[in-house]
């Protein structure tokens, strides 16, 4: 028996990096970093079960891609 044929939205997963670095003293600096992954929080659902044989055919039960995470780092140089 053939398959059904199903298309995938893209992945549109905007990631995201800010930094900025303080001088303190001539020979002491400061990193400060943020950074955020699929910072509009976009879900995009995964195309479901194609096997027209099966009872959940149709059934969307996963994500593409993982939700917003974002993370901070502060590095000290001296």
């Amino acid at each position: 028996m053939r398959h059904g044929i199903t298309r995938a939205f893209w992945n549109k997963s905007e990631n995201v990096t800010l930094s900025k670095t303080f001088t303190v003293k001539e020979k002491l600096r400061i990193d400060l970093r943020g950074e955020a992954f699929n910072l509009f929080n976009r879900t995009i659902f995964g195309t479901g079960s194609v096997n027209l044989d099966s009872a959940t055919y149709g059934t969307v039960t996963n994500q593409v891609i993982d939700p917003r995470q974002m993370q901070v780092a502060l590095k000290l140089y001296w």
